[in-house]
């Protein structure tokens, strides 16, 4: 019988529809450990791209640095096309309700329509050194190339079934508002062999790592079907009230860096209570206590030409 396998994304993870395949998504791993000042007044906390095997703990390759690395998902010669819902993503959707609509992936932000909001005769454009070369660069530490599977939404940050509205403020004044997904799941169904990731790095030999469901056997109807990964690009530790400002890093990644960036600092609760002061504290101790539980850490994001 086949299986699947999830790779979950979280953390500073952009990404970059149609490059270098118009079928494929490529994912950027933000670099944040270069003590730069030049996008943003506020001082770098690292990041730590790192491979992690939730099911299977003792894995030899569990918490693996992928600092450098470009990572190839599958068969890069597969013709499969990934990432067609993120080509779904809409202007200022605001789902009703969170239940039953969780993989909606409009709920990841998209850089270049947030910009386009900001200033409409600037089109924005990624650094050369985003699409491929040497890694790490100033911008990227590391890069997934996904060639086969379906991209969802994990998980909305949500109050009870309301998901929270977030607004991306530059200047001082909305720019942009959504809901806002914390996670994506690449999907993989229908695996009869293991699942390759192929991890090359400048000066290293090609390393493959083959996944599969821990104690797996064709013939038992009854052993586990589903192996989970996680790739994180995330802080070793933050707190609510600071871990969106790392949005801002994405900014570096462009050509231009525009003079205003915006960010989600504001909430909108469903009785209508409107919390701003994301980043300066202001927020109630209710709230920070449902974004810590949810893991709202340095949201993804999406390059879509």
């Amino acid at each position: 019988m086949p299986f699947s396998v999830e790779i979950e994304f979280g953390g500073l993870c952009l990404f970059h529809l149609g490059h270098p395949n118009p079928k494929k998504v490529t994912v950027l791993l933000v670099n944040t450990d270069k003590q730069r000042l030049n996008c943003s007044d506020m001082k770098p906390q690292r990041h730590y791209p790192k491979l992690e095997f939730p099911g299977d703990p003792s894995n030899p390759d569990q918490g693996k640095d992928l600092t450098g690395y470009t990572i190839q998902v599958g068969d890069p010669s597969s013709n499969e096309r990934v990432g067609r819902d993120f080509r779904a993503l809409q202007r200022g959707a605001l789902p009703s309700s969170a239940n039953g609509g969780i993989t909606a992936l409009h709920w990841i932000p998209s850089l270049p329509t947030i910009l386009h909001e900001e200033d409409k005769d600037k089109k924005p454009t990624l650094k050369d050194n985003c699409h491929g070369g040497q890694l790490p660069t100033d911008s990227v530490v590391a890069r997934v190339q996904l060639n086969v599977g379906r991209l969802t939404c994990r998980r909305v940050a949500q109050l009870g079934v309301e998901p929270l509205r977030w607004e991306f403020h530059a200047d001082g004044r909305s720019r942009w508002e959504q809901a806002l997904g914390d996670r994506v799941v690449l999907r993989i169904d229908g695996l009869e062999e293991p699942l390759v990731l192929t991890l090359e790095r400048k000066d290293d030999d090609p390393k493959q790592i083959k996944v599969r469901p821990k104690g797996y056997d064709p013939r038992n109807p009854d052993s586990p079907r589903l192996a989970r990964v996680a790739i994180r690009n995330e802080p070793a530790c933050d707190t609510p009230k600071k871990v969106l400002k790392h949005f801002l890093w994405y900014y570096e990644l462009l050509e231009h860096c525009p003079e205003a960036k915006p960010v989600p600092t504001t909430v909108q609760l469903p009785d209508n209570i409107k919390l701003t002061g994301f980043l300066d504290g202001l927020l109630k101790k209710k709230l920070i206590k449902i974004l810590s539980t949810q893991n709202v850490f340095c949201p993804p994001a999406v390059w879509k030409e």
